[in-house]
């Protein structure tokens, strides 16, 4: 189609100029807008539109019919009437509307907070329209919470709400398995992940070295060492054998690596060590089976994905059960990271408590702004 304009750019112009309205409409009309003000507000605009649009997927994944709800601006300011909800889905054979809420997962260290506003025009909508429930989803990591609004344990937070996180996974409606890898490891490892995790039910000494896993996109297949020894000492040869993965179950293997790696690895450079990881629902970053699919946009189906991963798991290479459980062997990859971290770290004589100190003194400076 011929444009009847010379360029793009009028497309990017007439988009700035409708952003700056809406960024003064939200605080002070006299104020001069900023490219940083700019940028922040259309930074909140995307994360919620991505987080709305993966909710979908999600839901769409496992077969609930989802509906998007549009807001429309004249009927709060001409009329007053409270803001819709996002979506209104079938879930379990009720009729649910849902506020979806996507944040950096630093900005709510300690638990969700949500707007009260939200919380409030959400119960407001179910009861006018007679739904069997209010519920806020939220992405966090690789995980999607949804929780009935109305039952949920919620504590006073200025003018919002907060929500621990120990409540929502307790509250949670979705209740996602991770999957993660089923890893050899010696005794002392064991018990020194037992102070963090509760053991799997039915453990046994077998799977795979995790520090040997490499990943070569050169080749169209990835080879495992696999292992079944007693744990008190490094496996000798004859006690492992080398598996070859192609095609999904590759790339199975390839995203389940990567996702976890790249979690652990920015909550670490954050200046987050493993005891304060865990208290902020580490298991989080655990991948899920419609966060795999979803990474993997179309190249297989749904049934097809969850037939892969269970023969996966029913070899022992990966686990797949509730996120609490899979904390087990999530210790013993942060482990591993976290050493590698602490080595650099010695190499120009620092330690991780002085990076946490650095950082906590960073955050500082940047609430003062």
């Amino acid at each position: 189609m011929q444009r009847t304009y010379p360029s793009d750019y009028e497309d990017v112009f007439q988009l700035l100029l409708n952003l700056v309205q809406e960024t003064k409409r939200e605080g002070d009309p006299s104020k001069r807008i900023t490219a940083a003000d700019l940028e922040g507000y259309f930074h909140r605009l995307s994360m919620g539109s991505l987080g709305e649009y993966e909710f979908m997927r999600r839901m769409a994944f496992y077969g609930h019919p989802v509906m998007r709800i549009a807001a429309m601006p004249i009927l709060w300011t001409d009329y007053s009437q409270p803001v819709s909800p996002d979506f209104i889905t079938i879930f379990n054979n009720e009729k649910v509307c849902v506020e979806v809420k996507n944040y950096k997962w630093d900005n709510h260290l300690d638990g969700f907070v949500v707007p009260k506003r939200s919380v409030d025009n959400c119960i407001k909508f179910k009861e006018f329209f007679q739904y069997d429930r209010a519920c806020l989803a939220v992405k966090r990591f690789e995980r999607w919470y949804m929780f009935d609004l109305e039952k949920i344990k919620k504590r006073n937070h200025f003018s919002n709400y907060l929500i621990d996180y120990a409540e929502m996974s307790k509250a949670d409606l979705l209740d996602e398995p991770g999957v993660i890898f089923q890893l050899w490891s010696t005794e002392n490892n064991q018990k020194a992940a037992a102070r963090y995790a509760p053991i799997p039910d039915g453990f046994t000494n077998t799977g795979i070295l995790y520090p040997e896993i490499k990943l070569d996109d050169s080749h169209d297949y990835t080879r495992l060492r696999f292992c079944n020894s007693d744990g008190k000492s490094y496996p000798r040869d004859e006690e492992c054998e080398v598996r070859q993965y192609k095609s999904t179950q590759r790339d199975i293997i390839a995203i389940v690596y990567e996702t976890i790696e790249s979690n652990l690895r920015e909550v670490y450079s954050c200046g987050y060590d493993w005891q304060a990881a865990i208290r902020m629902n580490i298991e989080d970053i655990i991948p899920s089976v419609f966060s795999i699919h979803d990474r993997m946009r179309g190249e297989t189906s749904a049934d097809e994905l969850e037939g892969d991963i269970d023969t996966l798991a029913s070899n022992g290479v990966m686990f797949k059960a509730a996120r609490e459980n899979c904390l087990f062997y999530l210790y013993r990859i942060a482990t591993n990271l976290y050493n590698e971290l602490s080595e650099q770290l010695e190499k120009d004589g620092l330690t991780f408590k002085d990076i946490m100190a650095y950082m906590e003194a960073i955050r500082s400076f940047k609430k003062k702004l």
